[in-house]
Parts: C-alpha cells; structure tokens; sequence
C-alpha cells in the first residue's frame, strides 16, 4: 500500500467501497478526463494491475456503477471537509 493508498483508505471505506481493482480504475479515469492533463503515470506490481489499468483506459467513459461510487466518494464527510478545506488554502 502506497503512502497514496493509505491517506485514501478511510474515504473510500466512508463511502463503502472496497473493490481496489474498481478504486484504481475509478482514478485513472478520474485522470484521463480532466482537460488538459497532459501525463497519468500508472505503476503496476503484477500482469492483473497492468490489466486492470488498460481495462480503464481502454473503456475510459464512467459506466453508472462507477459514477455512482464518485458520487459516494464526493458526498463522503471526509471528502467534503478536504474540499473545504483545500478551497480556503488555494
């Protein structure tokens, strides 16, 4: 687990996910669809993470079930408070 995945952690299991292999496909799409972004460097430590994340990329849209885990995410009370909080500092 990356120091990434570990700040992550308490968020995702707030909003009740568990599947990392759909967590990490929910990042890279995530990465791919802001405009402008121009580099997503994706590490895998096996042939299942490598094609986990060509699964992402190569179906980039958020299916609903994938949406509906971002709207999880982002009505989480963590997420909330970082969001907060990162507004008043930027």
């Amino acid at each position: 687990v990356t120091g990434v995945q570990t700040c992550a952690l308490p968020i995702w299991e707030e909003a009740g996910l568990t599947d990392r292999d759909q967590l990490a496909r929910l990042a890279l799409k995530w990465n791919l669809a802001v405009e402008g972004l121009t580099l997503s460097l994706v590490g895998a430590e096996d042939g299942a993470q490598l094609e986990n994340s060509l699964r992402a990329v190569s179906e980039p849209d958020f299916n609903e079930e994938e949406a509906a885990a971002l709207q999880a995410l982002r009505t989480s009370e963590t997420y909330r408070e970082f969001s907060s909080t990162k507004r008043q500092r930027f």
